[in-house]
C-alpha cells in the first residue's frame, strides 16, 4: 500500500535557512529606533487618563451588571445560564470597536469557545515553532504581520451570538483556515530573501494568483504553492479592521538609496501620471527626498491597490537618526508627494 502523502509536505519546514545575521541585526536596530521615536512622541499623560477612564467604566459597568442580575427572576437567570446573554451592544464600549470582556454564551456554549479557543493558539503555536526564528522575525520586516497577532479577536469577532453546533462548525473552519494561514506565513518567512533565504525551498515554490484554487498543488507533493498576494495584502485587512489607524504612526523620510532597494508593486516610475482622485490620500503623505522616485498609483481602479498603496508608503522603514517627527520636517527642495488630489 503506497504511503499517505502529507500535505504540506514536512521537508518544507525542514529547508534549511541562510539568514544574513548581520542584516537581521542592522534591521533590528533600525526597529528599535522607530520604537524609541515613539516611546518619545507618545502623549503619556493622555495615555494614562484614558486608562483611568477605562478603568472607571469597566468598575461602572461591572455594578450595573450585578444590578442587573440580581433584578431578574429566577427563571431569567437560569436562562442566562444556561443560553447566554442577548445584549451584545452591552459588550461594546463607545468610541472602540473591541469589547470591553468576552461574551457569556450559557456552560456549554462558553466550554465549546474556550475549548476552541485553546486549540486554536495550540496549532499557532505548534506551526509557528516549526521554524520559529524567521517566522517571528518576519514582525521585525513587515508592519502587516502585527495584524496577524490580532486573528484570535478576529475569530472571537465571527462567532458572536452563536450557541451550539453553530460555533463548533465556525471553530472547526476557522481552525482549518488559520492553520493554512499560518503554514504560509512561516514558508514566507522561510523563503523571504531578507528573512530565512531559504534557497532549498526557494527551488520548490510555485507562486500563483490569490483567486487560484490552493488543492490544485494536491498533485504535486513536492512542490510547494503559495498564493503570493493573500497574506501581505487581502486577508491582512480582513484580519484586521483596525490597520489603516497605524497611518497615523509617525514615519522617517526615506533615503534614495532605499528607495531604490524597496520596490512597491503598486507604484510605477516618477514618468507616471499623477495620481487621481480616487486614490490620492487626504491627508499629507511620507515625503519623497531629493532625487529619489515619487509614488504613483498604476493601479487606481483596484481597491486592493490603494490599500497596498496606502500601506507600503506608512510601513517604510529607514536607516539614520529621526530629527523628530514626520510633521516638523520640511519637505527637501524640489521633492515631495502632492498633499491633496489635483
Amino acid at each position: 500500500m503506497a504511503e499517505k502523502k502529507k500535505f504540506p509536505n514536512p521537508q518544507f519546514f525542514r529547508a534549511r535557512n541562510n539568514m544574513d545575521l548581520k542584516k537581521q541585526a542592522e534591521n533590528l536596530k533600525e526597529v528599535g529606533a522607530i520604537a524609541l521615536d515613539l516611546i518619545k512622541e507618545t502623549d503619556w499623560k493622555a495615555f494614562a487618563a484614558k486608562q483611568k477612564d477605562h478603568l472607571l467604566d469597566n468598575v461602572a459597568r461591572v455594578a450595573r451588571e450585578a444590578k442587573t442580575i440580581a433584578a431578574m427572576s429566577g427563571a431569567e437567570r437560569m436562562d442566562l445560564l444556561k443560553n447566554g446573554e442577548k445584549h451584545l451592544g452591552t459588550l461594546y464600549r463607545k468610541g472602540d470597536m473591541a469589547t470591553v470582556r468576552r461574551e457569556w454564551k450559557g456552560v456549554e456554549s462558553t466550554l465549546i469557545d474556550f475549548t476552541g479557543w485553546l486549540k486554536i493558539w495550540g496549532m499557532l503555536l505548534g506551526t509557528f515553532s516549526k521554524d520559529l526564528i524567521p517566522a517571528l522575525n518576519t514582525t521585525f520586516w513587515y508592519r502587516w504581520m502585527i495584524s496577524y497577532m490580532c486573528c484570535v479577536g478576529f475569530m472571537d469577532k465571527n462567532t458572536m451570538g452563536q450557541r451550539g453546533n453553530a460555533l463548533k462548525m465556525s471553530h472547526l473552519m476557522t481552525h482549518d483556515i488559520f492553520r493554512y494561514v499560518a503554514e504560509n506565513l512561516v514558508f514566507l518567512a522561510k523563503c523571504d530573501e531578507k528573512n530565512g533565504n531559504s534557497q532549498e525551498l526557494n527551488k520548490k515554490v510555485v507562486l500563483f494568483d490569490e483567486m487560484t484554487m490552493g488543492q490544485i498543488m494536491a498533485g504535486f507533493p513536492d512542490l510547494l504553492g503559495i498564493p503570493y498576494q493573500l497574506m501581505p495584502v487581502f486577508l491582512v485587512s480582513e484580519i484586521d479592521q483596525l490597520t489603516l489607524l497605524q497611518l497615523a504612526a509617525p514615519c522617517r523620510p526615506l533615503s534614495a538609496a532605499r528607495w531604490s532597494s524597496m520596490p512597491c508593486p503598486t507604484w510605477a516610475s516618477a514618468s507616471s501620471p499623477p495620481p487621481c482622485p480616487a486614490t490620492a490620500p487626504p491627508w499629507p503623505p511620507a515625503i519623497c527626498p531629493a532625487g529619489s522616485p515619487t509614488c504613483r498609483c498604476s493601479t487606481c481602479a483596484s481597491p486592493s491597490a490603494t490599500r497596498m498603496r496606502r500601506r507600503c508608503r506608512w510601513a517604510r522603514r529607514t536607516s539614520g537618526p529621526a530629527s523628530g517627527s514626520l510633521r516638523s520636517r520640511p519637505a527637501p527642495s524640489g521633492a515631495g508627494m502632492p498633499t491633496s488630489p489635483p
